[in-house]
């Protein structure tokens, strides 16, 4: 039977420290101690490496993220998970938590000579009385299909391979974003499993200040959250979604009507959810304006709603929208494919100067033809996060992403770039990280720029944390120190964004 140190705080700190120390940074050697006293507490819910199950739990969207852990954790149950918690701090090992497996950035849901925790068996999806228990292991389109059965659903992903924890700790951009808010401000209880290995319900009336927190600090803080109880929408009828393509030409008037939406449209109809896109491929060789369509209602393609109607007017290659399931939505949308190496980045920028469109696309196209030879290929994108969003976030009991009340004509800015060769890695990075300087630059000098990045778009050198501001931050650092008294998840979790300026943590 495994023991465990019952010795006051300040014991158990100092043991905290002394561990790491004596067995060096890279832990070799004792991660397959840590793999062993976990299997000796929970048995069958341990993969070595040379099991076809480890490979399963071992799987990401983007090929740099796959990393190779010691052994992995699968968790049967929360009590499993409290369990393994209080084994991995007292021993002081190594670890990471996987939730969908869709982190681009390597170390970030996965570890090298460590634990790697993967949430996969948490795959409820239960309907209650106005909410829906959802297992932190799901990825949306699952989830989606599932509530449908019920005429329900929930603001999730907008992609039906995403999972449900990463995107909904980072914040979530959904189909229903203007409606309701982001996915973080759609849910009404986290289950979490504090460092200390405690089992705790984070909601409006019980540790409410936590609540908060969560919404939006990312799956590395804090503790790991095990089940989501969501609030579920009617879905009664199918909604709208689909592609409109147009010929490379029409950009100047897509680039107009997106400044537009994000102005007025997306407010004014909050049904609406418009993402407008340019896609090159090293196949095509060409870039694909296109705009990803869904609303939240009934639509003829004759005569759509007018947040719609000003992008199919313009004169398209092809309309792909109909009448849908969400999650059949969710399958279609065209989305970079896993398997390849991924570099995603974004900036959020105030809609009030339609030439920082044109300038920001200009050098999107010039940063593209210097990633060329290396990608296979490449997106731009633009989606409106409208006052109506941020309002209800607010209206929810608010999140720590550093919104204020007056933010409106938001727009969110990103870039994805998938290319196949490790050897291209730095020099894609590169290439990237200058795009973003020089993009965040002209967004400045237009007084345009919004320090706000999105967590689950936002590359390894941004600060997304940072950016909420520094109230958010001292909220954050706050309850760090109340429920991660000994930096568990800045010391034994190395990867995924930090919040900012760590304070000791110890006073003896």
């Amino acid at each position: 039977m495994v023991q465990y140190f019952k010795g006051p705080i300040w014991a158990q700190a100092l043991l905290f420290n002394i561990i790491p120390a004596a067995y060096g940074s890279g832990f070799v050697g004792h991660s397959s101690y840590c793999c062993n006293i976990l299997e000796d507490a929970l048995g069958d819910a341990i993969y070595s490496r040379s099991s076809n199950e480890y490979t399963v739990q071992n799987t990401f969207w983007a090929v740099q993220a796959n990393l190779s852990p010691t052994c992995i954790l699968a968790p049967k149950s929360t009590d499993d998970l409290a369990t393994a918690m209080k084994i991995l701090v007292q021993d002081s090992c190594i670890f990471a938590v996987r939730g969908g497996g869709h982190s681009s950035i390597p170390g970030w849901a996965s570890t090298n000579d460590g634990v790697l925790i993967s949430l996969g068996n948490f795959r409820d999806a239960v309907v209650k009385d106005g909410y829906a228990r959802v297992g932190a292991g799901n990825r949306w389109g699952e989830v989606y299909r599932r509530l449908e059965d019920h005429d329900l659903t929930v603001a999730g992903g907008r992609l039906s391979g995403v999972g449900v924890s990463g995107l909904t700790l980072g914040g979530g951009l959904t189909w229903l974003t203007s409606e309701h808010g982001f996915a973080c401000d759609n849910v009404k209880n986290f289950e979490i499993v504090t460092a200390a290995g405690d089992i705790l319900h984070a909601n409006a009336e019980s540790h409410p200040e936590l609540f908060k927190g969560l919404k939006g600090a990312g799956p590395s803080n804090f503790g790991i959250i095990t089940n989501f109880d969501l609030y579920t929408y009617p879905h009664n009828s199918k909604v709208y979604g689909g592609m409109y393509i147009y010929n490379e030409d029409k950009a100047p008037q897509i680039l107009s009507e997106a400044f537009n939406y994000a102005t007025t449209g997306a407010s004014a109809d909050v049904k609406s959810h418009l993402i407008s896109t340019f896609a090159w491929t090293k196949d095509a060789g060409t870039v694909s304006p296109a705009v990803i369509a869904y609303y939240n209602g009934h639509v003829d393609n004759d005569n759509p709603p007018e947040a719609l109607r000003r992008f199919s007017d313009i004169p398209m290659v092809l309309n792909t929208g109909s009448m849908q399931n969400t999650s059949q939505v969710a399958d279609a949308v065209g989305y970079p494919e896993g398997g390849a190496r991924q570099f995603l980045s974004s900036i959020t920028v105030v809609a009030k100067d339609e030439e920082l469109m044109a300038e920001l696309h200009t050098i999107w196209r010039e940063s593209l033809e210097l990633l060329k030879p290396y990608l296979v290929s490449a997106v731009s994108g633009f989606v409106p996060i409208p006052d109506t969003a941020i309002a209800a976030g607010f209206t929810k009991g608010g999140n720590s992403m550093g919104f204020k009340p007056d933010d409106k004509n938001l727009m969110h800015v990103f870039w994805f770039n998938a290319w196949t060769d490790a050897k291209f890695d730095s020099r894609v990075a590169s290439i990237c990280n200058d795009m973003i300087t020089k993009s965040s630059r002209a967004a400045k000098r237009r007084d345009s720029l919004h320090p706000f990045q999105y967590l689950n778009y936002a590359s390894k050198d941004q600060d997304p944390i940072a950016s909420y501001g520094k109230e958010s931050v001292k909220d954050l650092t706050k309850l760090q120190k109340e429920y991660d008294p000994m930096g568990v998840f800045t010391k034994l979790v190395k990867g995924g964004f930090k919040i900012p300026e760590q304070t000791e943590r110890f006073e003896l």
